[in-house]
């Protein structure tokens, strides 16, 4: 997997390397890299970050539908706030909100523990991302009080005997 993945990085860099300056005059490259980027960027936002999350933790499920995790590491970044300086994938803070209430919500039904690390957050408005960190924990605090409400039993075949 890790040599697939250095492969396609590779193929991108050359891609760059090689498209980029034939298609645009040198003087240019970086421009274009540029007003490139902000086009992806505009594509952003909590709409579209929920529905890529939505479809990612589906093929995830589809994927291991036979042998479920034991447990789930989850990074909570708060760099895709739309006030961070760094992550600029222009998601609100509901997004995010959302966005945590979904994985937590796919783990829970599953049955599976799921260990939260807080992560970036270079914020412009550093009380912007204490909130989105805070309510990440708001809802791992909702999501551990139903989970002690549930069943105890998984809902898809684990690995374990």
């Amino acid at each position: 997997m890790i040599r697939l993945l250095a492969g396609g990085i590779v193929m991108a860099i050359v891609a760059l390397a090689l498209y980029l300056p034939a298609a645009v005059p040198p003087e240019r490259f970086l421009e274009q890299i540029r007003i490139e980027h902000a086009l992806n960027l505009s594509a952003w936002g909590s709409r579209h970050a929920i529905d890529v999350l939505d479809r990612a933790l589906a093929a995830l499920w589809r994927r291991h539908a036979g042998t479920l995790p034991d447990l789930i590491f989850y990074l909570a970044g708060a760099d895709p706030h739309e006030g961070d300086r760094l992550g600029r994938l222009k998601i609100t803070s509901e997004g995010l909100t959302e966005r945590d209430r979904r994985v937590l919500t796919a783990a829970r039904e599953r049955r599976i523990p799921v260990a939260i690390s807080m992560a970036g957050g270079y914020g412009r408005v550093i009380e912007d991302t204490v909130a989105v960190q805070i309510n990440t924990l708001r809802e791992a605090m909702e999501s551990w009080r139903q989970w002690n409400n549930m069943p105890h039993e998984r809902t898809s075949p684990s690995r374990r005997p």
